[in-house]
């Protein structure tokens, strides 16, 4: 994997366009820590890249709740005691509603 400062990316943007092409992808960090990922796309499949993406990112969010849950000891919740919080959060968002009207 290879960095680039955002500095860098902003002063030698050709060089950086040119580790793309050859490796795929680059990491652009900000004050040391990583920022961005610049990644190699071609114009027919952009669209695919981007709903590829989204969808790593949406598996990535699911997997930290997950784990969210099993640290907080929720993981095993039974369904009956889901659909009651379900149902009291929902019943509490009605209320609100109901008194903002």
């Amino acid at each position: 994997m290879v960095f680039y400062t955002v500095r860098e990316l902003r002063n030698n943007a050709k060089d950086v366009r040119e580790t793309i092409r050859q490796n795929g992808e680059v990491v652009i960090t900000n004050n040391g820590k990583p920022w961005a990922l610049m990644i190699d796309i071609a114009d027919d499949n952009l669209l695919e890249t981007v709903q590829m993406l989204r969808t790593a990112r949406a598996q990535r969010a699911i997997m930290k709740i997950r784990e969210q849950a099993v640290a907080d000891g929720i993981a095993d919740l039974p369904l009956e005691e889901i659909n009651a919080e379900i149902a009291a959060y929902r019943a509490e968002r009605r209320a609100k509603e109901g008194s903002v009207a």
